[in-house]
């Protein structure tokens, strides 16, 4: 239960990186550094919600 949270939690961040990135790069907004840096610190909290709940996993099921 705690791992499918994670999960939905990073799945979240990732589909919010992407439209941060989509946005900022479009021709009408091309200096999007500070949006840069929110993709990656984005990027870096789905990839801490997703170890996260990989480890939940394998410590629920005893692995």
């Amino acid at each position: 239960m705690v791992a499918a949270v994670y999960r939905m939690c990073a799945w979240l961040l990732f589909l919010t990186s992407i439209s941060i990135t989509t946005y900022t790069y479009t021709p009408h907004n091309f200096s999007g550094w500070p949006f840069l840096l929110l993709f990656l610190f984005v990027l870096l909290l789905f990839m801490v919600c997703y170890s996260l709940s990989l480890c939940t996993v394998s410590r629920s099921t005893g692995v």
